[in-house]
C-alpha cells in the first residue's frame, strides 16, 4: 500500500514530503513510460521557500531599498529591547517574500532565535493548523513517533519554555496542537471556548518564554 506520484508533481511538491525513486513504470499513452515516485512520509518542512530551494536571495531585490530601510530600522529598535510587528502588504508577485526573507537571514547572524510560520490557502478553515506545524518542529515530534515519545517530547517542550499552569493539564490543552493523546478527558463543564483561551495563553507563554532568551525573529508568510 502507498501512494506513487509521477515526476511532475514530486516537483511541485518539493521537500515537503520523503519520496522513493521507483524508475520508470509503463503507462498507457505515454512512449517510454513515465518516472516515478513513492511517497514515504510528510517532512518537518513547513515553509515553501525551504521545500523549494533556489529562490532569489537578496542580491536579486529590486526597488526594494526603502522597504528595506525600514524594515532594518524596526529589527534594529527590537535589538535595542523595543520589539515591533511589521506587515508587508502588496500583490502577489512583487517580492514581500523576499524581503523578509532577507531580513530573517540578517537577524540569523545576530545569534537570534528565528522561527517560522507558513500559511496556505489549504489550510484556511484549520486556524491553528501553521502554530501546530511549528510547536511539533520545535518539540521535535516527527511523524513516525510512538504515543510515548511524542508525549515525553512535548513534556520536554513545556519544561524547556516553563508554562506557568500545571503540567499534566498543559499537556491536555495542548494535546490536538501537538498530536498527542490527551491525559485526562474534558472536565464537565469545560466550554470549547475555554479550552481555546488556555491553549492560547499556554502558546503565548511558550512564545514569550523564548523571546526572553534574547532576540527573537519570527517571521509569518501568507497570513
Amino acid at each position: 500500500d502507498g501512494v506513487v506520484i509521477s515526476d511532475l508533481t514530486r516537483r511541485a511538491i518539493g521537500q515537503f514530503f520523503d519520496c522513493r525513486d521507483i524508475g520508470r513504470i509503463d503507462l498507457k499513452g505515454f512512449d517510454g513510460g513515465e518516472r516515478a515516485w513513492q511517497v514515504i512520509a510528510q517532512t518537518q518542512i513547513a515553509s515553501r521557500f525551504v521545500a523549494h530551494p533556489g529562490h532569489a536571495t537578496s542580491s536579486d531585490l529590486v526597488n526594494c531599498v526603502e522597504v528595506m530601510a525600514a524594515l532594518n530600522a524596526a529589527w534594529a529598535q527590537a535589538l535595542a529591547g523595543s520589539g515591533n510587528a511589521v506587515i508587508l502588504v502588496g500583490e502577489p508577485g512583487i517580492g514581500k517574500s523576499k524581503v523578509a526573507r532577507t531580513l530573517r537571514a540578517q537577524a540569523m547572524q545576530a545569534n537570534t532565535t528565528v522561527l517560522e510560520i507558513d500559511c496556505t490557502p489549504s489550510t484556511r478553515n484549520t486556524p491553528l493548523f501553521p502554530v501546530s506545524v511549528l510547536m511539533r518542529r520545535l518539540a521535535g515530534i516527527r511523524a513516525d513517533d510512538t504515543d510515548a515519545e511524542r508525549l515525553r517530547k512535548a513534556s520536554e517542550l513545556l519544561e524547556r519554555f516553563g508554562a506557568s499552569t500545571d503540567r499534566a493539564e498543559a499537556l491536555n490543552d495542548l494535546a490536538p496542537i501537538l498530536g498527542i493523546a490527551r491525559t485526562a478527558p474534558p472536565e464537565r463543564g469545560d466550554s470549547a471556548e475555554r479550552v481555546r483561551e488556555r491553549t492560547i495563553a499556554l502558546l503565548l507563554d511558550i512564545l514569550t518564554s523564548m523571546m526572553r532568551g534574547g532576540p527573537f525573529f519570527m517571521l509569518c508568510e501568507d497570513m
